[in-house]
């Protein structure tokens, strides 16, 4: 198995006293296909903003690469 391209690790998402994310953990390895489903307001949006870094997690690790994001 080869290492993730992309990971999140116990990401958490606020705004405010609002939690949108919930611990959120995945790994993204070359080759692999995968699909974020949800129902509206379940935090798909937010997970692919933190995803491109267009958003710093509240708390929690994102990895592109081997190198920590913001």
């Amino acid at each position: 198995m080869s290492a993730p391209v992309l990971s999140l690790n116990g990401v958490n998402q606020s705004f405010g006293p609002i939690q949108i994310l919930f611990d959120v953990s995945m790994a993204l390895r070359p080759g692999e296909v995968h699909a974020l489903i949800g129902e509206n307001g379940a935090g798909k949006s937010t997970t692919m903003k933190i995803m491109s870094g267009d958003l710093a997690p509240t708390t929690g690790e994102v990895r592109l690469d081997h190198q920590f994001g913001p």
